[in-house]
């Protein structure tokens, strides 16, 4: 129905192409062959602490992102803004210290600042033991 887009630089992965207009948009990434082979690899290897694909899909903006992390995440923090994106940092969660983990970086559109709620604090690590 392609109510769903591509993102173009949301992540390592993304991939554009200029439109008719010269604007960037978003391509599947498994058309560079790079990707889908890590597509392909992925697959087949499920080692636990091995690197997997993900894909987000933000039903806000109907953007679609594939990005590589080891655990999946289950929350995106917004933490600052470059280039006219926000830098959203997707993290996986350790029950036993009540600890959030960075897995990957992200960019998000603008638009997602605004329906996102705010957190007092929260307990981050950046590396997990």
């Amino acid at each position: 129905m392609r109510r769903l887009r591509w993102s173009a630089y949301g992540s390592s992965i993304s991939r554009h192409r200029k439109n008719e207009f010269n604007e960037c948009v978003g391509v599947d990434p498994t058309t560079d062959s790079a990707v889908r082979q890590k597509v392909e690899e992925a697959i087949t290897n499920t080692r636990p602490d091995g690197m997997r694909l993900f894909t987000l899909v933000d039903t806000n903006t109907m953007i679609v992102t594939m990005f590589e992390a080891v655990r999946p995440p289950v929350a995106v923090l917004l933490c600052g803004t470059e280039g006219g994106m926000q830098r959203a940092i997707a993290c996986s969660y350790q029950w036993t210290t009540g600890t959030c983990y960075r897995e990957t970086v992200l960019r998000m559109e603008t638009t997602v600042l605004e329906k996102m709620s705010r957190v007092s604090r929260f307990r981050f690590g950046v590396k997990r033991d």
